[in-house]
This record gives structure tokens, sequence and C-alpha cells, in this order.
């Protein structure tokens, strides 16, 4: 029943609905097209403060933009790392567009777009080919100068290197596609990346080529796509097994990029999960000197390091654990990062080498410095179609848990990604080393010799959380994980 001020049933009153509709629509339009004239900005420009001065705005309400294009794209757009934003994967995957969408846009405001002449023959271009994936396309007109090649010219270039023979001219190529500059390039795809470090790793690419290649990733961000591709080409390169051949249960990273004096607590855990039944094969690339930590911690517990694929294979079937190391399956891949210390800096091969996985575990368990690279790896996981893999964020580059602070490990089973917030536990006294080194106290307490609750509980974490992650079980069965890492513990020396 409808009374006298109800207009809904009236013909008036409709055509006022649907007006109100059409102009909410349109309120929703115009506020899109303004988020993504903002999110253009604060990708030229890498700033907020930078994005607010290119547009016209206050810096306030620049960072009130950025709010609303993270709740409307349904993803954080951008991840402070020290004083920079790096951009996410999904921001870097919108990048291009764009920018071409904004080119487009300034070119029909101001008449620069060429009309076509009548009776000229319109030039077919095939979807998805070089000369529109070419970042010169997304430049702003305005930035050419008279007599420079057109973006055409530049993109057609590009194709033409695209199908060289020339293994540096391809490489030339992929390394202008992402270093053209902040705003006109684009990431590469995942067949791209693949192909760029195929080149590097077969020796075919100039020592110049790499190092640009490599910086250039590295300053902008490597997508999840790219990381993924890259891993496809290290994993062809050292003849790494597919993806659950049954050799082993987990790939454990263990990489020591920067030498570290903490003692090796991840390595008691390993070996707990490894008495379990488990097969655990810890690859790594790092130090070989006696200082290592962790080629010490090998030696004390007696774990087998492998030089080859075939070598840790059969240790892993006959010990249940074996280390094998990066330099003996794929020696350019390491001499790439042994290049640290004379630049200081990390670059994408070092994610790479965390998801190599030799000899294809259906489980990973990452430990990652960088919280960027912690969502860049899952990604890239999920990308390969690893069944299980879980992140860690970690003080060095190996998955060790310590359960006396907040920590969340992050994980991607079969695809779906999840985020589990690990329980945090009173911190117990550590105990004095008294007359030990650090390793002598490492080594006394695996073997009984010396009680610490503090470096025990460690241990135990670490297995639980290495256990949750090859079974792929949730958070309802942490607590039987870690019970069952406890027993493990108290009786790993039957």
């Amino acid at each position: 029943m409808t009374g006298p001020f109800d207009t809904s049933a009236s013909p008036a009153g409709r055509r006022g609905n649907r007006d109100e509709a059409a102009d909410a629509g349109k309120a929703i339009q115009l506020r899109r097209l303004r988020l993504l004239v903002a999110l253009d900005a604060l990708l030229v420009a890498g700033s907020v403060k930078g994005a607010a001065e290119q547009v016209g705005l206050s810096v306030p309400a620049m960072s009130r933009l950025l709010g609303q294009i993270r709740d409307e794209v349904g993803d954080p757009i951008f991840i402070r790392s020290g004083k920079r934003l790096t951009p996410t994967p999904r921001a870097e995957e919108m990048r291009l567009g764009l920018r071409r969408l904004m080119s487009e846009v300034e070119g029909l405001l101001d008449g620069r777009a060429a009309p076509v002449p009548s009776g000229a023959a319109t030039p077919s271009v095939a979807v998805g080919s070089p000369v529109l994936q070419a970042p010169p396309l997304a430049m702003r007109p305005s930035v050419l100068l008279e007599g420079q090649p057109t973006p055409a010219d530049f993109a057609r270039r590009l194709a033409d290197l695209a199908h060289s023979n020339d293994p540096r001219r391809r490489l030339a190529r992929l390394i202008a596609l992402i270093g053209f500059g902040v705003g006109h390039s684009r990431p590469l795809t995942s067949e791209e990346a693949e192909e760029a470090l195929s080149i590097i790793l077969a020796g075919e690419a100039d020592p110049l080529q790499i190092g640009a290649f490599l910086q250039v990733m590295h300053y902008r961000g490597e997508t999840a796509h790219e990381l993924a591709g890259m891993v496809t080409a290290a994993r062809a390169y050292c003849e790494a097994m597919p993806l659950s051949a049954g050799a082993v249960d987990l790939d454990w990273p263990a990489c020591e990029f920067v030498p570290s004096r903490r003692p090796p607590w991840f390595l008691q855990a390993a070996g707990l999960v490894a008495k379990a039944g488990y097969r655990i094969l810890i690859h790594g690339s790092g130090p070989k000197d006696a200082s290592s930590t962790i080629q010490a911690g090998l030696a004390r517990l007696g774990i087998p390091r492998c030089e080859s694929l075939s070598g840790a294979d059969e240790a892993v079937r006959r010990r249940g654990i074996a280390y094998l190391s990066v330099a003996a399956c794929a020696p350019q891949l390491h001499s790439l990062l042994r290049v640290y210390p004379l630049v200081q800096t990390r670059s994408p091969l070092h994610r790479v080498v965390h998801l190599l996985n030799p000899l294809g575990a259906p489980s990973s368990l990452l430990g990652v410095a960088r919280v960027i690279a912690i969502t860049l790896s899952r990604d890239a996981a999920a990308l390969l179609g690893w069944p299980r893999l879980s992140v860690l964020a970690s003080v060095r580059d190996v998955a060790e848990f310590v359960p006396f602070k907040p920590a969340t490990l992050y994980r991607s089973i079969h695809g779906n990604t999840s985020d589990l917030v690990l329980p945090c536990m009173d911190e117990p006294p550590q105990s004095r080393l008294g007359i030990y080194s650090a390793m002598e106290h490492w080594e006394a307490v695996w073997r009984g010799d010396a009680l610490d609750p503090w470096a025990e509980a460690i241990v135990v974490a670490t297995a639980a959380v290495a256990l949750l992650t090859i079974r792929g079980q949730g958070m309802e069965q942490f607590g039987t994980a870690s019970e069952e890492a406890q027993r493990l513990w108290k009786d790993r020396h039957r």
C-alpha cells in the first residue's frame, strides 16, 4: 500500500529514481577517473609529495587519494622500504596502461592526435606484439623533441631486436624495456625475464649488460612475474628436478650473503624434522671459509655437504638431510651473487636463489631479511605452481622463528595465500656462554651438555613451523606441531 507522498509507484517517481541512479553512476565514474590520474602521478613521481606537486594538490589531499586507491584496487599499491615507496606487483602491472591512457588523453586535449589520411592503409599490428608492448608508446608526447624518433619508430626498433639471433641484442631490448625511466618503462613478462636471465647464465651477455640489467631491476623493484621468470631460468640452468619429484619433502634455503656470527639454531630444527621421517634439503650460497657459522654447524651436526644434484639426492635418501651449495649446481649464478662486496647492495638474484628448490620439493620454508621480498616471494611461488610455501621475516637469509616477539607466517598453498599470526611466548633467560664460544655453546646445547631454555624454545618453535609447512596445516594445528617438536627435541639422541 502506498501513501500520498510515495512517488516510487508514479511515472514521475520512477523517472526521478532512474535519474538519481544515473547521477550516482556518473559520480562513481568521475571518482574512478580521478583516482587513475592520481595513481599515474604517484607511479611517475615515486612519492606522495612529488605526485601532489605534479597534479597541483596538497600532500594531505594526495595521501587521502592514495588511501582511496588502495580501497578501490584492494592492494597496498606502495610498500615503504626505507625512505622509498616501492610499488607492489599489482601497481607495476597497472603502470604501462595508465601511462598509455594519460598520454592519449593529453594528445586528444592538445590536438596532437595525428589523423589518418583518407585512402591511407592502416598498419596492422597484432595484439600482444612488441610494438604495442614497448614502453615508449606510453611516453608523454611533450617530451619528444623535433628530429628525434617517434615512439612508434622506437617501438619498431625494439621489435626488430626481439627477433634478432644475437643474444646481446635481445638482452639490450629487455634492458631498454625496464630502464627507459620512471613512469615510461614497464615490467617484463615472465617469459621476457626468463629469456634475460637465460642469456646471462649461458654466458652470452656482455658484463656491462649484466650490471645494467640487475641494478636497474633492483632499483625499480622486480615484480612477481619477473621473479617467477628468473626462477624458471635458474632452475633450468642448474637442471633442477620438477616439483613434487619425490626426492625431498622440504626445501630449506640457507643463504648467507652477509656473514653472521649468530649461531644457526635452524640447523638443529632441521635435524629434528629429519628425525621425524621427513627428507630435508638445505641449499645455500655464502662464505665457504671456516668462520661461516652455517658451514661450522653442518660439520658439527654431521649433515653431509654435497657437490652435485645427484649426490644431494642420494644423501637425502640415505641420511634424511643434506646440504647442497649453489656453487656446486649453478656456478654462474653463484659467481653473480659473489659481487655483493663490490656494490654493497643486493640484486634480484638474491631472491632467485631462495626459490631455486633444486630437488623439486613440494614444500619450501623461506626466511627473508627485506619486508618487500615476503609477499614478492610468495606471489612468485604461486605463479610457479608450487604446492606449499611459507615465508618468515628474519634477521638473516634463512627461516628461523624466534617465538619471543610477534611474527607472521606468510603462506601460499596451491595458489591460495594466507597469513598466520604465530603465537608469542614469554622470553626465558638466556644462558651465559661461560667458557664456551658461541658455536661451542650451540653444540653443547644439542649434545645436552648445556641447558639453555632460550635456545631450546627457538629450535622447537622453528621445527613446529617446518612441520606445519610440510603438512600444509592451519593455525589450529600449531599446538600439536609444537608438542611433536618438543618430543623430537627430548628424543633427539635416540
